[in-house]
């Protein structure tokens, strides 16, 4: 049976927004285009016009701790935007961008306000939608739900995508793949095969550069899908996502079983800078459900917290979820609770994580480099000594594991 995918807008608000923007009595509506990375509004403009999305998807960008854009969701056909602040009359607290080519119909705050008193019901139907949308403070619109993802690579990626796409239906939801033979589908196609699936994923391989173009603009988010053991070539990225919603273009470096640890990820960061990146093994099952996952949203991350000896009971927790059959899609954490992740985010298992972890921190003593006082207690010298030993040099884009 497939997952039931959640409602953000009841059908009866959607029929009353249509009544109050498309009533034949209702002149002040206006309807506009919006192309692949053009801005809806920014923060801090006036919220004074309430949208609603007749076709196409926006997506919502949240700028927290000058962290820059950080996504937050998308807005889908029939969804409406910038409704708490246009109804707080306060500024927008996001930016939003279409994520594809999208239609807008807009109506002035005081002409909402008016069709409002005329319509009851559209009101409670709009908060319906406002505390859904609030239950979560950083949920703005619903999750990706169509991803393209494109070969920067020679050889064919089907066969990758497909085995995520079995992952992605063992998960309980529908999924369709899309390739090049659907170039000359009229748009409501690929509406209505989006409707009909709870997930869609778009192919397109290294020489399809048109199909690819046309994936760039349809889809939520995208992947480029490289190999790990080759430099990449230019041109990295279609011209059609260098745009605004950039941040939603991630990384997949894909490796033969055979290949040790990647060493030339920095060389792909720094060609299209993706806003995540992940290592595949191909035909391995684990990265495969691990990037289904991430698609479905499901993905499983842990942080350990530092301090000295707290840090060892790391090692067990760890040991615990894995027994429990609980994956580890991303690591981290802070201090000695990060040099513990790093051991999983190298692939060791649990027994060589023990091991190494008892060789350097236990057997050693890595506190002995007495200081005196003045700004630490240790020179912490020999921590650094044992540190190389048990992990050498390695950079932390080219682990395994994000």
């Amino acid at each position: 049976m497939a997952a039931e995918r959640p409602d953000t807008s009841s059908d009866s608000l959607e029929a009353a927004l249509a009544r109050v923007f498309e009533g034949t009595k209702n002149t002040r509506a206006s309807w506009f285009a919006l192309t692949r990375g053009e801005r809806l509004f920014s923060a801090g403009d006036p919220a004074d016009t309430l949208y609603l999305l007749r076709a196409g998807r926006l997506g919502v960008f949240r700028d927290d701790n000058g962290r820059g854009p950080q996504f937050v969701g998308v807005i889908k056909p029939g969804d409406p935007v910038g409704e708490m602040a246009m109804l707080a009359g306060t500024t927008h607290m996001a930016n939003v961008v279409a994520l594809r080519d999208s239609d807008v119909i807009a109506l002035p705050r005081d002409a909402f306000f008016e069709a409002a008193r005329a319509e009851p019901a559209l009101m409670a139907e709009l908060g319906q939608v406002m505390l859904t949308r609030a239950r979560d403070r950083n949920s703005t619109g619903s999750d990706p739900t169509v991803f393209g993802f494109i070969s920067a690579r020679k050889q064919p990626i089907r066969s990758f995508v497909e085995r995520v796409a079995r992952a992605v239906e063992a998960q309980g939801f529908t999924c369709r793949i899309i390739d090049h033979t659907a170039l000359s589908s009229a748009a409501e196609w690929f509406s209505g095969v989006e409707d009909a699936h709870d997930y869609v994923l778009y192919i397109a391989e290294a020489d399809e550069t048109g199909w690819a173009a046309l994936c760039a603009r349809q889809v939520d988010r995208v992947f480029m899908v490289g190999d790990a053991d080759r430099r990449p070539q230019a041109p990295i990225l279609p011209s059609e996502i260098e745009d605004e919603a950039h941040p939603l273009t991630d990384l997949i470096l894909l490796r033969p079983a055979h290949m040790g640890r990647p060493t030339r990820t920095r060389d792909w960061l720094e060609a299209f800078k993706p806003g995540r990146w992940f290592h595949v093994v191909e035909g391995l099952f684990d990265d495969t459900a691990r990037i289904a996952r991430v698609v479905t949203g499901s993905a499983v991350g842990v942080v350990l917290s530092g301090g000295g000896a707290r840090a060892y009971a790391h090692i067990g927790a760890l040991k615990a979820l894995r027994e429990a059959g609980m994956p580890i899609d991303f690591i981290g954490g802070s201090s000695m609770g990060a040099v513990i992740a790093a051991g999983p985010g190298l692939g060791w298992s649990d027994e060589e994580l023990d091991e190494r972890i008892r060789k350097a921190f236990v057997l050693s003593d890595p506190l002995s480099d007495i200081a005196f006082p003045i700004i630490a207690m240790t020179h912490a010298r020999k921590v650094a000594r044992l540190m190389q030993d048990a992990y050498g040099d390695v950079n932390i884009e080219d682990m395994p594991l994000p």
